[in-house]
């Protein structure tokens, strides 16, 4: 895990359309997120990111093997992910089916972030 790379990725790739507020929960538990044009604050967005963490944990211990969670409520979607070095991503996009392939893109990303070869592609784009 390179947190510098990790956090240069974020700061460039997050703001997107559709994409309402993002963040980052470190394996430590300490976070960066950031709400693009919407109103949640950055303490509700760590706590958010660190919910999601346990829901994961807790359908671990349950044998359900998770490591990418969605909901989808009325004014939009909650998607979260975590790769296999404990480091997660996790996004609040708008409704509709617009935002999930650029989820999807961003996952991908994010998933291959601090490989050498796949870092210097995501930095660049």
């Amino acid at each position: 895990m390179n947190r510098e790379i990790i956090q240069q990725w974020f700061e460039q790739h997050l703001a997107k359309p559709g994409v309402l507020a993002a963040g980052i929960l470190w394996p430590d538990q300490t976070s960066l997120s950031r709400a693009f044009g919407a109103s949640w604050g950055e303490k509700q967005l760590s706590d958010t990111w660190r919910g999601l963490a346990g829901v994961i944990d807790a359908l671990g211990l349950q044998r359900i093997a998770a490591r990418r969670l969605r909901w989808v409520y009325e004014r939009g979607q909650v998607h979260f992910f975590i790769r296999p070095d404990g480091v997660a991503l996790g996004i609040l996009s708008g409704p509709g089916h617009a935002a999930s392939n650029l989820i999807n893109l961003l996952f991908s990303e994010f998933e291959q972030l601090g490989r050498p070869e796949a870092t210097a592609t995501a930095l660049l784009r």
